[in-house]
């Protein structure tokens, strides 16, 4: 239950960073949009206005501090208490990564409204809101004994085809971030084309626990069968255990 609890808290958070970048307001979703097709016209920008921006700014800042400090503070303990599989080193490196980036680098390339930030914000976001999304359906599908067999996987399988795809796309948004602060900073240029020259080390480890995890969950799906392969009760296959040790012959013959 505490991980039904965790997850979906952290779904609901990580999804109202997704719906303040695409719905509301469209001016996030419209500079993407326009970064990504130069063709787009942006003539839906609802920011008319510095102190409008200054507010909105403020506000996902807030929502995303919330969603990034709660899922490194619950990630955090429940690989330590091994609610989880997880290695609390990589969910600490994991995690560092995240709010160190978005603590110390945002403010040096614009702000929260900056292309860079928003892309990398986008990613975040949607990866980790069907990463928790997921997690908590299948656990739910698992206490409620519905599925015994363990054969209810399709949320796992969103997520172990999701995340491989978002991931690596959220790891260029961090090192654009340092990037462009490299090239907008006069002063610790070095130290920051150094920084962004680490984060292949620290993907590495963080891509191949995941591949190792979508690996073994497809795995697992192969060897049980479709979906809809059905599995004796546990009763049932007692009963049939016990009749077919009834039936065996004794290992020494009597005389």
């Amino acid at each position: 239950y505490v991980l039904i609890v965790t997850n979906g808290i952290l779904s609901f958070l990580w999804f109202r960073v997704f719906w303040s970048l695409m719905i509301n307001p469209s001016y996030y979703r419209n500079k993407l949009l326009s970064t990504i097709l130069p063709s787009f016209n942006d003539n839906g920008n609802d920011m008319d206005n510095d102190n409008d921006m200054d507010v909105n700014d403020t506000h996902f800042q807030s929502i995303l501090w919330s969603a990034l400090c709660l899922s490194s503070i619950i990630e955090l303990f429940t690989s330590v208490t091994r609610l989880t599989r997880s290695h609390p080193l990589q969910v600490l490196l994991f995690s560092s990564v995240r709010t160190g980036t978005e603590y110390w680098v945002t403010p040096w390339i614009g702000g929260v409204s900056s292309t860079a930030h928003l892309f990398t914000a986008l990613c975040w976001s949607f990866g980790d809101t069907i990463r928790f999304s997921c997690f908590c359906i299948d656990h739910i599908v698992h206490i409620s004994n519905h599925n015994t067999n363990n054969s209810f996987h399709w949320p796992k399988s969103i997520r172990y085809t999701v995340g491989p795809i978002v991931f690596p796309f959220g790891v260029l948004g961090e090192m654009a971030m340092v990037l462009t602060a490299a090239q907008l900073s006069t002063h610790n240029t070095v130290y920051l084309y150094f920084a962004a020259s680490l984060w292949p080390l620290g993907f590495y480890p963080l891509m191949k626990q995941l591949w190792k995890q979508r690996q073994r969950h497809f795995k697992q799906i192969m060897t049980r069968g479709t979906p809809f392969t059905t599995v004796p009760s546990t009763a049932a296959a007692a009963a049939a255990h016990a009749n077919s040790n009834h039936n065996k012959k004794p290992l020494i013959k009597q005389v």
